[in-house]
């Protein structure tokens, strides 16, 4: 089993060097850099802008059960993190108290599950005792029925209800944000266990965005997209291992849009994606390399 120790990703842009000239000139950022423990933990994870300059940065602690303990997030600014929390869990190893320490502030956010250790509550408690409700789920046996979120003040903010089929698969999901006086409902149907289609609805109960998905066996082959304004269908190809070698993206037209393909090392992990792309700006048909994702490992011993 490969243990990885680091991931360092990188961005590849490559560009004309001007308008009159066509010289590709390439550019290389580093975007992201993650470290992981000798258990597959994540314990540090950063982020980076395309000048290099850090954007963010996680740090985490774990215990022997290979819990999060301890989690702080920094800004690329401050050498002091803007948010921490210090987590406490029970004896099922569920999480019921998290100190949260903000730059100015403090709470303390306590979780309540039930019997099957499925989250009930969740609950921000300030140092002077006020506190307030933030989430509320309800449950039929393993099969989430609904989710409420709150605002600070006790009011209702999101709703969320699901349904189900006998299968247990979800069918139809409703978001109702109040506080933004909007609503939209999805919708799924299957094959098996395979989500075949997905539609959102908005408002009005009107279709504004239709997803089919297409499958060899349980391998996922095709897509379209389809909205008002905009059709996309994606074709998928695989190597023997399952690893997905290409991604090609075309228009109602068929008309190759975008082009990517993926190289994997010998572990089977991703370490190149190129994306070619029509030039558009041009008006012209010439599909050119415009980005290329690099990945780079360390691995334990």
């Amino acid at each position: 089993m490969v243990k990885i120790k680091t991931i360092s990703r990188y961005t590849i842009n490559y560009s004309r060097k001007s308008a009159f000239d066509s010289t590709i000139v390439e550019k290389k950022h580093q975007t992201s850099f993650s470290a992981y423990d000798e258990n597959g933990n994540l314990i540090l994870d950063k982020t980076f802008d395309m000048s290099g300059d850090l954007e963010n940065c996680i740090k985490r602690e774990y215990n022997s059960q290979n819990q999060i303990v301890k989690e702080e997030l920094f800004d690329g600014i401050d050498e002091n993190p803007y948010e921490s929390r210090v987590n406490i869990y029970d004896q099922r190893g569920l999480a019921t108290i998290s100190r949260v320490s903000y730059a100015e502030d403090e709470v303390e956010e306590r979780f309540t599950y039930n019997a099957d250790g499925n989250l009930l509550k969740k609950e921000v408690v300030y140092p002077d005792g006020d506190s307030y409700v933030e989430v509320e789920l309800q449950w039929n046996g393993r099969l989430l029925q609904s989710a409420t979120e709150y605002n600070d003040d006790g009011e209702e903010n999101i709703l969320r209800n699901y349904q189900y089929d006998q299968q247990e698969h979800l069918i139809e999901m409703v978001v109702e944000e109040k506080s933004l006086l909007d609503k939209h409902t999805e919708t799924y149907e299957y094959e098996g266990d395979l989500v075949t289609r997905q539609v959102l609805y908005n408002l009005k109960g009107k279709p504004v965005s239709i997803t089919i998905n297409i499958y060899d066996g349980r391998q996922l082959i095709g897509k379209t997209v389809e909205t008002d304004s905009r059709y996309l269908k994606t074709i998928f190809d695989y190597d023997a291992n399952g690893n997905k070698t290409r991604e090609r993206i075309y228009n109602r037209k068929d008309v190759l849009l975008t082009d990517k393909i993926f190289v994997y090392n010998e572990k089977g992990l991703e370490i190149r994606e190129e994306i070619t792309s029509r030039n558009i700006v041009d008006n012209n048909d010439e599909m050119e390399l415009t980005e290329a994702h690099i990945s780079e490992y360390e691995y334990w011993e």
